[in-house]
């Protein structure tokens, strides 16, 4: 009995409250749209610039999806 208490327990613990979830991959796609906005109308001289928003973006969504599961 303590076994599966205990089991319960660490469930709990390890998942996350859906609303966060939800926050955070709202944030994440949010960031994407800025740095895609930001790629599209930058200036010549910060094309490096806005290549990196951009990839570090679509980093942090591809993380986000990979944790929610």
């Amino acid at each position: 009995m303590l076994r599966r208490i205990a089991e319960f327990v660490k469930k709990i613990f390890r998942a996350e409250p859906v609303v966060t979830t939800v926050i955070t991959l709202r944030e994440a796609v949010q960031e994407l749209e800025i740095a895609r906005n930001h790629f599209e109308n930058c200036e010549p001289e910060f094309v490096s610039s806005a290549i990196f928003e951009l990839m570090a973006a679509e980093s942090r969504l591809d993380a986000v999806r990979r944790c929610m599961g």
